[in-house]
């Protein structure tokens, strides 16, 4: 291991030094990699198992129960059509965690759902489970499993030890139900006028998704539904269709260009492996990145030139690696 970890940092040092864009990006965890992108407006969307993981708008303890009591509060005085109201049951199995189990709508035929708020510290969470069989108070917390998994992560950055990175905190351990270990981060780069980039990792996943290739496909079929639109399409070209390892991972690259009748490029960018089964060492790993981002009027921002997004697309791949003591002992 110590061999491995010194090989690992001088390939962050290496791929730093031929990095041009090293200065002005910002290194992320995302799952159990790294990865450095251009700041921006991020966000994220995470599941442990069958939870939905959500973190809250809150920045104290007080303001955890005062967001939670609302929430308690507004349910109470819904009714729904087969129980007093809209709040079936709840708890407080401690000072920093709540229960819910509630109906989503009045009329709801099915549920109730779990809503369950956790307080690690640092941050709160809402963690969100539809309509589980035999969901009571009693068993709430053993079917979401979610409660013990999150800590926070130290100053809100890359932790050193075993764990998954989801927003601001790191999730542990393995989760309950049919679902694996999710993290997918969104970024709207500054100083990118109408670029979007995006990561998702799987872990323990029950089944395989579709190759990069697969989806090269769907973009073509895409793009020549829109030959009778307005404005309609150009062309369609394929720019890179590829294998490239990263980090030790089999992937595959794709980049493609729709090219509209008014002019407008829109560039497609993807890296994906798909990883293995039931696998923390193996996950699936989706990157992309993406100009076809139109305003609420319809029209696209003018996108930065192909040369410099191809700058910008390698440079990111290229800075994909694994985090230092982000496998516990034994991973497979």
């Amino acid at each position: 291991l110590p061999a491995l970890h010194a090989r690992r940092n001088q390939h962050d040092k290496d791929m730093k030094a031929m990095n041009p864009f090293a200065n002005t990006m910002k290194t992320e965890c995302v799952g159990r990699m790294l990865i450095d992108l251009p700041p921006g407006r991020g966000s994220w969307q995470q599941r442990f198992g069958y939870g939905v993981i959500t973190k809250l708008e809150v920045s104290s303890l007080n303001e955890f129960h005062a967001l939670v009591n609302v929430r308690k509060n507004t349910l109470q005085h819904e009714k729904h059509h087969k129980a007093p109201s809209m709040l079936a049951a709840f708890d407080t199995p401690s000072n920093t965690s709540e229960n819910l189990i509630v109906y989503d709508n009045p009329f709801s035929l099915h549920g109730p759902n779990l809503e369950q708020y956790y307080w690690d510290g640092e941050s709160g969470y809402k963690i969100y489970t539809e309509a589980l069989d035999g969901v009571t108070i009693d068993n709430a917390t053993a079917l979401s499993g979610v409660f013990n998994a999150i800590t926070p992560r130290p100053d809100h950055g890359q932790p050193t030890g075993p764990g998954f990175c989801i927003d601001d905190a790191l999730l542990h351990g393995k989760p309950v139900g049919e679902y694996g270990t999710r993290a997918d981060f969104g970024v709207v780069p500054k100083g990118w006028l109408g670029v979007s980039i995006g990561m998702l990792v799987d872990e323990n996943q029950k089944t395989l998704g579709h190759s990069a290739f697969d989806s090269l496909d769907n973009e073509r079929q895409a793009a020549n539904e829109r030959k009778d639109a307005t404005p309609g399409l150009q062309r369609f070209e394929v720019l890179r269709r590829r294998a490239r390892d990263i980090a030790g991972l089999p992937g595959q690259e794709t980049v493609s260009l729709t090219e509209l009748n008014d002019g407008v490029k829109l560039y497609s960018f993807r890296w994906r492996t798909l990883g293995k089964i039931h696998s923390i060492v193996h996950p699936h790993i989706t990157i992309t990145m993406d100009t076809d981002n139109p305003t609420s009027s319809g029209r696209y921002l003018p996108t930065p030139p192909e040369d410099k997004l191809f700058g910008l697309w390698d440079a990111v791949l290229d800075s994909l690696r694994w985090r230092q003591g982000a496998l516990p002992q034994g991973a497979e």
